[in-house]
């Protein structure tokens, strides 16, 4: 996973179930792929609306990683948008 490529629908399954238990996530730099992906689980799993998980993800949210938060990469944001989710 980059700034330029998501987890297929299969690959996000994977990596949702294995959140149902404690689990470290971090890219190189905690912020744009990590964001992205827990960007993706508060909307999923605890009923965040796409721009609440999107405030919550950037630099300064609660879980924005320490080297800042998800950058306005487009691809990232619209992995956990409404339409891309539905």
């Amino acid at each position: 996973m980059n700034s330029n490529k998501v987890p297929t629908k299969e690959e996000w399954l994977i990596i949702k179930k294995a959140l149902k238990e404690p689990v470290y996530i971090h890219c190189k730099w905690g912020a744009d792929r990590t964001g992205a992906v827990i960007g993706r689980y508060l909307v999923e799993v605890k009923g965040f609306k796409p721009e609440q998980a999107l405030k919550m993800v950037k630099t300064g949210g609660k879980y924005a990683g320490q080297e800042g938060g998800l950058k306005n990469y487009p691809i990232l944001i619209r992995f956990f948008s409404i339409q891309q989710i539905k």
